[in-house]
């Protein structure tokens, strides 16, 4: 299971759409991300780690934080 899943579901007991509430995040996206269908920006990350009380790596891993911030610094040189 989706450790995002995982949290919401079994740790936090909130639907999809009452974390988009608190998160910002689109209840779509939130499934897409939930489904390995689509890769959370880091804005995202930080958006649903807040909202669920988690650091982003509890979220996501360690990998996938680093690889966001190197992306976004990466975007940011240019």
């Amino acid at each position: 299971m989706n450790e995002l899943r995982r949290i919401r579901i079994i740790e936090k007991k909130i639907s999809q759409f009452g974390l988009s509430r608190k998160s910002g995040v689109h209840p779509s996206r939130i499934s897409l991300i939930e489904n390995d269908r689509a890769t959370p920006t880091g804005n995202e990350m930080n958006r649903l780690s807040k909202a669920l009380g988690v650091v982003p790596a509890e979220l996501f891993g360690l990998e996938a934080v680093m690889n966001s911030l190197t992306a976004s610094r990466k975007k940011d040189a240019k």
